[in-house]
């Protein structure tokens, strides 16, 4: 079984050496995480929004589990499951995978994925219904990363295998209401995060409006928390929290809270 490459190395690591050559493969499926699979020179291929299919020539980057990542230089015939992204940020932006994937290759994929998981425990795939999708622009929760630069601070997502920060401009993928936050959000961590510093909102769409949990590097004083509430009025939160940075952190905190969070489901 080959190994999942990893999402990004940890900030600071030094970067894995690199192959370099390139090479022409055809994809032979999808992975767990949506890299196209396929047959390099010195193993196993990982190749990031790659279709079942695809003629191409990549360029073998570093090595990742029992394989390498490629990267594709050209796509020199697209395979039947291929579709061009819809979203101008796909690539740039690492907060979606698998937008090259046409409808049917998607849906595929997404049920075979289940169906591998329930086979590997023994029953029957067959249980496994059809794939019922959701329209755009409807996911109702997401966490916005933030860095802090001398033109003010940049928002949005993890790009591809790195820890800079792509822009959501265009996301086609979440609720209005979340895109609407990115102005007052923005104002208000270009005035707290000096060049270089990282803070992070984690962001949910509810029945009583945004509930948000900011991630800060250091606990707020009197004066931040009164930026805090500030923020959270001309945003008109239902509920603002803020949380200590890292995995291990501390449970989230209240600031202010305007209406009770309530999320509906079924």
């Amino acid at each position: 079984m080959t190994k999942k490459p990893t999402d990004r190395r940890p900030r600071g690591a030094k970067p894995a050496p690199r192959d370099g050559r390139l090479a022409e493969v055809t994809v032979s499926a999808l992975g767990g995480r949506g890299d196209g699979l396929a047959a390099g020179p010195r193993g196993p291929l990982f190749i990031p929004h790659a279709a079942p299919g695809d003629r191409l020539r990549v360029r073998i980057g570093e090595r990742v589990g029992d394989g390498w990542r490629g990267e594709i230089a050209e796509r020199l015939e697209a395979g039947p499951g291929y579709e061009k992204p819809p979203c101008p940020q796909f690539g740039v932006c690492g907060g979606c995978a698998v937008q090259q994937l046409a409808a049917a290759a998607y849906e595929a994929w997404k049920r075979g994925l289940a169906v591998d998981a329930l086979a590997r425990r023994g029953f029957d795939g067959d249980v496994v219904g059809a794939l019922r999708r959701v329209p755009d622009r409807t996911r109702r929760r997401a966490r916005i990363q933030a860095c802090g630069a001398k033109g003010g601070a940049a928002l949005g997502f993890h790009a591809p295998q790195s820890h800079r920060v792509a822009p959501l401009d265009g996301c086609l993928v979440l609720r209005p209401e979340i895109l609407r936050l990115r102005a007052p959000l923005g104002r208000l961590l270009s005035r707290l995060l000096a060049p270089g510093e990282r803070a992070e909102a984690a962001v949910t769409v509810t029945e009583a409006g945004l509930d948000v949990t900011l991630g800060l590097g250091k606990a707020p004083d009197l004066a931040l928390r009164e930026q805090l509430v500030e923020f959270a009025l001309t945003a008109d939160l239902a509920r603002l929290c803020w949380r200590p940075m890292g995995r291990n952190a501390a449970a989230p905190e209240p600031v202010m809270q305007q209406r009770a969070p309530r999320v509906m489901f079924g």
